[in-house]
């Protein structure tokens, strides 16, 4: 009997084992990480960028490649956002309402997809975008690779429209010049591990 017993141990073990060996990790945001908003204007092409970027995420990760995403938020202090030139910035800071709505912030709802393909990670999610007081569901393609030991670098680019978060596009000069309502937002996150705060993770 007490063999029997052993057997089915060792079994459930053997099974388990796969299981076991996955691990979700906390990464949180690295101060290296950059977002880029470029549009168009009856004048000329502009854009603000920022590296002002904080957030915080739980990953499956093993060898260095993402296996899941269980937690993701990240936000942009609005007012960090800056083009070189004081007048444009304080048009888009109004346009944005920073003094009510400060943060530009992005909550990870699912992911549809998550495919390996030649040393990186296709990640499909959704997830709430909130702008300017606004927030809508929007989907995201992604690209995630590895670019040091414990860091993950998540690349992508997005197009939106300034009218579905209730924002007018800027105009400059008295309105002769009006920006393009269209806008790309390109970024490169990097998320550093938490190494003492890692716990094994059970599917």
């Amino acid at each position: 009997m007490l063999s029997v017993m052993k057997l089915i141990f060792y079994i459930v073990l053997l099974f388990l084992l796969p299981i076991m060996s996955f691990s979700q990790s906390q990464f949180q945001v690295s101060s290296h990480s950059n977002f880029t908003i470029s549009g168009t204007s009856t004048m000329h092409d502009w854009t603000m960028e920022t590296e002002s970027a904080q957030g915080t995420a739980i990953f499956k990760v093993e060898d260095g490649k993402l296996l899941g995403i269980h937690r993701l938020h990240l936000s942009v202090p609005a007012e960090s956002l800056r083009s070189g030139k004081n007048m444009m910035d304080k048009n888009a800071h109004n346009a944005l309402k920073v003094d009510q709505h400060p943060t530009i912030q992005f909550d990870l709802i699912g992911v549809d997809q998550l495919q390996q393909e030649d040393g990186t990670t296709q990640v499909i999610c959704m997830g709430e975008l909130s702008i300017a007081g606004t927030t809508r569901q929007e989907n995201l393609m992604v690209v995630c690779r590895s670019v040091g030991e414990n860091e993950l670098s998540f690349e992508g680019v997005k197009k939106l429209n300034m009218s579905d978060f209730n924002i007018d596009p800027p105009t400059f000069m008295f309105g002769t010049l009006k920006t393009g309502d269209e806008i790309t937002v390109s970024f490169q996150i990097l998320f550093d591990q938490k190494l003492d705060n890692k716990t094994t993770y059970i599917p």
